[in-house]
Order: structure tokens, then C-alpha cells, then sequence
């Protein structure tokens, strides 16, 4: 019998969706959008990793900045560019500010919860929607369409809360995917 796995976890800067979210054009069908309380900028993705060494990496985070008006830019394809896992729509402003935030706090945050530091360049978004596991070269280029015409540019979102965040113990399919255990006021 296999050990269960932990869940995963990561720190975010929580999103409220607004209007703006809700007005949004419905996806095509092989795409599902964020469930709105799933909305967030991750800071710094943990992994699997124990629910304690969670803990011992939120309490290391020190954000360096206030709360800032977020202005959205271009929905991106996130992950393998032929078989993308998410849709999200990146920072336009300030980006650069927010991308140099989330690189400072990744090695401590590391270090506290005993992982490999990150070594990917940071990359400021918000996942909009993902495709379905068993989605088609077909249905993702449906979706990459769908993500492309969204004309985001006007729209700003003010985060004011950090937030650690698991996977969600007793989801259904219509609900939040991921469960805010902890969090802290910008």
C-alpha cells in the first residue's frame, strides 16, 4: 500500500476577483477556468513537503513591499509550450518591482522548509484556467486562442493580503481548490 502523498503548498499573494473576472468570455469547453478563490500571484511554491516545514517557511517570509495596484498584461501559456498546463495573465506593472519582491524572499523561504532553492526566474501571474488532463493539441490551441483575445490591459487588482496556501482536504469539483491556512496583511 502507498504512503499518501503530502499536499502541495505555496505561498501566494491573494487575488479578490472583482467584476472584471466574472465578465470574463466562458473558455472553450476542454478549458476550466480558476475557481475565484483560487485566484493568487505565487510568491514562492513549496511543493510537497510537510506541513511543518510549511509553517517554518511562512514564518521565514519577510514581503518587502505594501500593498500596490497590480495592472494585468497578456495571458501567457505557463509550462511546456506544446502542451501548456496553465493559462495565466502576467503583471504588466510593476511587474519588475514584484518579480525582484518574489526572487529576494525564495532562498530563506527555502531554507526554512529544507528545499532545493528556486532557480527559475521568477514570473509575476495570475492563472486564469487550465486545460483538462485529457485535453487535445486541438482543444489547447482552442484554449491558447481563447486566453489570447482577452484584453486584460485595463484591468488593475489590489492584493492585500499574503496568504500560505494547500491544496484544499474535501474539495468537490465546484469548489475553491486550495485552502488559505494562514494569512498576513500586506
Amino acid at each position: 500500500m502507498r504512503e499518501p502523498r503530502s499536499p502541495s503548498w505555496f505561498i501566494a499573494l491573494s487575488i479578490l476577483p472583482g467584476t472584471w473576472y466574472s465578465a470574463l468570455p466562458s473558455p472553450p469547453p476542454s478549458i476550466q477556468c480558476t475557481h475565484p478563490e483560487d485566484l493568487h500571484c505565487t510568491v514562492v511554491f513549496l511543493g510537497t513537503v510537510s506541513e511543518h516545514a510549511a509553517y517554518s517557511a511562512w514564518d521565514a517570509l519577510v514581503w518587502p513591499l505594501p500593498t500596490l495596484a497590480l495592472t494585468l498584461g497578456p495571458v501567457i501559456p505557463l509550462g511546456n509550450p506544446s502542451h501548456y498546463s496553465a493559462l495565466g495573465a502576467t503583471l504588466a506593472h510593476p511587474r519588475e518591482r514584484i518579480e525582484r519582491a518574489m526572487a529576494s524572499v525564495r532562498d530563506p523561504v527555502c531554507e526554512a522548509a529544507a528545499i532545493p532553492p528556486e532557480r527559475r526566474d521568477p514570473l509575476a501571474h495570475i492563472t486564469l484556467a487550465r486545460p483538462h488532463r485529457r485535453a487535445s493539441d486541438h482543444d489547447r490551441a482552442a484554449g491558447l486562442a481563447w486566453a489570447q483575445a482577452l484584453t486584460l490591459d485595463a484591468i488593475t487588482v489590489t492584493p492585500t493580503q499574503l496568504a500560505l496556501y494547500t491544496h484544499h482536504p474535501t474539495r468537490t469539483s465546484h469548489e475553491a481548490h486550495y485552502l488559505a491556512v494562514q494569512t498576513r496583511d500586506l
